[in-house]
């Protein structure tokens, strides 16, 4: 442990600084910031990620019929290894009065996510799934629900019966999008946030959430690879945090993922045991 130092103003106390070990730090995970990513925008347009975590099968639209062509609101992103690591927001003003007649931006099929709803955890390999840069293939069997259902059907896009059955082996149960070439693995876990633990930034990737889409991602891609028609056969290098046994007991990385490593029993929604 190391000093911290307490200001405050009245009854307001917050700490100035703080130097101690954070078993969390995603620094500590190897996680490297995108310098300039945190309050700007992804690469990945608003109408894709508000219609595949939003539970549509078409684009929202604005008053005039356009798409949402601008860059989504990234509150992170970090990479590791070539890896990236998102989060995805809602815009930073929520409520946009010329949009649609005034509808909010962000909207979800299910009515307990409100507008401020959109919190995508997303991650994505370094390597592309298909050499075809004009696929696109969505599809979820959660938009961030917070009843837990041992099996949830398809809530939007489509994918084979084994897909589904893959993405409800997950406690989250995450989606997925394939967009100019590259596999997305995402979790909405705004409202999903306040019933899990708080560790590190929670507008980041903990370490919960980071081997759940890790090991989503691996079995997704092998099985997407199966299914479609142009699959990239490049090199595929898969790191330790998608195999379902990491951390092994004697990994010196197992600190780094604290007491919430995911070993089958985390909680979703109101589940807890």
């Amino acid at each position: 442990m190391g000093a911290k130092y307490v200001s405050g103003i009245g009854t307001r106390r917050f700490f100035g600084w703080r130097q101690v070990d954070d078993p969390y730090s995603l620094e500590e995970r190897g996680w490297v910031e995108d310098v300039g990513s945190t309050g700007s925008y992804y690469p990945l347009p608003r109408w894709l990620v508000y219609m595949c975590m939003g539970g549509w099968n078409e684009p929202i639209r604005g008053w005039t019929g356009g798409l949402y062509e601008k860059h989504c609101y990234c509150r992170s992103a970090h990479h590791r290894d070539g890896w990236n690591g998102v989060v995805l927001d809602s815009e930073p003003l929520y409520y946009d009065e010329f949009a649609d007649g005034g509808r909010y931006r962000f909207r979800s099929v299910d009515p307990m996510i409100s507008r401020f709803g959109l919190r995508g955890v997303a991650v994505r390999a370094p390597f592309p799934l298909t050499v075809d840069l004009n696929l696109f293939q969505y599809a979820a069997c959660s938009v961030g629900e917070l009843a837990w259902t041992p099996y949830a059907d398809l809530r939007n896009g489509s994918c084979s019966k084994r897909m589904l059955d893959l993405m409800n082996t997950f406690p989250h149960k995450p989606g997925f999008f394939v967009y100019k070439g590259y596999l997305y693995a995402w979790i909405n876990r705004m409202l999903q946030a306040g019933r899990e633990p708080h560790v590190a930034m929670h507008c980041a990737l903990e370490p919960y959430t980071e081997l759940e889409l890790f090991r989503a991602y691996r079995v997704y891609y092998e099985q997407l690879q199966r299914e479609i028609p142009a699959p990239c056969m490049g090199d595929i290098v898969w790191p330790d945090q998608c195999d379902p046994r990491f951390p092994l007991e004697n990994d010196p990385r197992a600190a780094h993922y604290g007491m919430w490593v995911y070993s089958g029993g985390l909680s979703y929604g109101g589940k807890t045991s």
